[in-house]
C-alpha cells in the first residue's frame, strides 16, 4: 500500500464521521468532469450535477467568453476532483518505434527527446505517453508505442474551464487504437493546487505526529520491558544470595542440632568431682583421675577401698564399677591403693556447667 492510497483510504473513513450535510457539500466539491472531443466539436459535463454544455471551436476566437462555458462552469457544484477526456480518431497519433534494449529505465525520456524525430510536433507542441510492446525476440532492441495528442484545441478548452493538463507522459499503460475512441482519465489539477498541497502537507503532519506518538509509546514499552528485566535480572542475584543464606542457615542450624545432641550427652568433669568429693568419704584420697572414652579411672587411697564400689554404682552417672588392679597395702599411709574404673553415663548433671 502506497502512502497516497493510505492517506485516500484515511479521508474515507474520517469523512464517514461528518454530519450529512458536509458529506455532501465534499461530495459535489469531488465532481468528475467529463471532455469529448471530435473535430471542432467538443462536448461539457460534469458528474454529479448534470451541467453539459456543447460548443464548435472554429466558432469562436477565444472560448472563455462563450455564453455556453459561462453558463457551464455556473452549473459546476463545485471544483472536479477529476477529469475524463475523450478524443476522437484523428485528434491523436499512435505509433510504434525500435529503440536500443538500453532505452528500457528511460523509455520516456528516449522518446522525449525523439519526437521532434518521429512526429510532425515537438514536446511544445503536443503531449505524449509511451510504453513497451511486450514479446519482442530480440535481446539488443524493445518496441514501444507512442501516442501523441496535440496542445492547440485541448490548450484552449483547459483554459477556459480552468484545468491544467498533467505533464508529459500522459497516464496510459496500454497502447490505444488509432481507429477507436481514446480514453484518458486523471486527477484535475487547478489553481487550488497549493490549497490541496498544504491539505495533503497536514495529512501528512497528522499521519507523522500519529506515527511519532506510536514510536514514543512503543520506545516507552521498551523502556519499561528493559526496567523489568533488569529488576527481574537483579531478584534473580538477589534469590540466589537468599538460597545460599538459606542453605548457610540450614547448615548451622545441624550444627546447632548437633552440638545441642551433644551436650545432651556430654559429661561434666567438674559435675563429676564435685559428686565424688561428696560420696566419698574422708578416708579416702584420689591421686588421679582419668576419662577415656566415656570411663573414668579413679586412682587414690583408701581405708575401705571395697566400700567403693557400692557408693560409686550409687551414683546415676555411673555404671559398671570394678577394680581395674588389686588392692594393695599402702607403706606410707593407713590405708589400700586402689584402681578402678566406671562407665559415665549422661545425666541432667551435666547441664549444671
Amino acid at each position: 500500500m502506497t502512502f497516497a492510497i493510505f492517506l485516500e483510504w484515511w479521508r474515507t473513513q474520517l469523512g464517514e464521521l461528518l454530519p450529512a450535510s458536509l458529506r455532501d457539500v465534499l461530495h459535489r466539491r469531488q465532481s468528475e468532469i467529463a471532455i469529448a472531443v471530435d473535430d471542432d466539436h467538443v462536448k461539457l459535463s460534469s458528474e454529479p450535477g448534470q451541467a453539459h454544455a456543447e460548443l464548435d471551436l472554429a466558432e469562436h476566437t477565444d472560448i472563455t467568453t462563450a455564453p455556453k462555458v459561462k453558463a457551464f462552469l455556473d452549473d459546476l457544484s463545485g471544483l472536479p476532483r477529476r477529469v475524463r477526456l475523450s478524443l476522437a480518431p484523428g485528434e491523436f497519433l499512435v505509433r510504434q518505434l525500435t529503440l536500443p534494449s538500453a532505452a528500457r529505465p528511460h523509455l520516456a525520456e528516449t522518446v522525449r527527446y525523439q519526437l521532434p524525430q518521429i512526429t510532425p510536433f515537438n514536446t511544445a507542441q503536443c503531449w505524449f505517453a509511451c510504453g513497451e510492446i511486450r514479446g519482442s525476440t530480440n535481446q539488443n532492441t524493445l518496441t514501444a508505442w507512442l501516442l501523441v495528442i496535440p496542445r492547440h484545441k485541448l490548450s484552449r478548452v483547459f483554459g477556459a474551464i480552468g484545468l491544467s493538463a498533467p505533464q508529459s507522459p500522459w497516464p496510459c499503460d496500454t497502447m490505444p487504437s488509432s481507429e477507436h475512441m481514446l480514453e484518458l482519465g486523471w486527477r484535475a489539477t487547478d489553481d487550488h493546487a497549493p490549497s490541496r498541497k498544504r491539505l495533503r502537507i497536514a495529512w501528512a503532519a497528522m499521519a507523522m505526529l500519529w506515527f511519532g506518538a506510536l514510536i514514543l509509546h512503543v520506545d516507552h514499552k521498551l523502556q519499561v520491558h528493559e526496567q523489568l528485566e533488569q529488576t527481574a535480572d537483579a531478584l534473580r542475584v538477589e534469590a540466589l544470595e537468599v538460597g545460599r543464606h538459606r542453605d548457610r542457615l540450614a547448615e548451622i542450624q545441624a550444627q546447632a542440632d548437633w552440638l545441642a545432641k551433644e551436650k545432651q550427652t556430654a559429661f561434666s568433669t567438674l559435675a563429676m568431682l564435685d559428686l565424688l568429693t561428696q560420696k566419698l568419704d574422708d578416708q579416702t584420697w584420689l591421686q588421679r583421675c582419668e576419662l577415656n572414652d566415656r570411663r573414668i579411672v579413679l586412682t587414690g587411697v583408701s581405708a575401705s577401698p571395697a566400700s567403693l564400689i557400692g557408693e560409686l554404682e550409687a551414683l546415676p552417672m555411673l555404671s559398671e564399677v570394678r577394680f581395674e588392679t588389686a588392692i594393695t597395702r599402702d607403706a606410707g599411709n593407713d590405708g589400700n591403693r586402689f584402681k578402678l574404673s566406671a562407665k559415665m553415663t549422661p545425666t541432667d548433671t551435666a547441664d549444671e556447667i
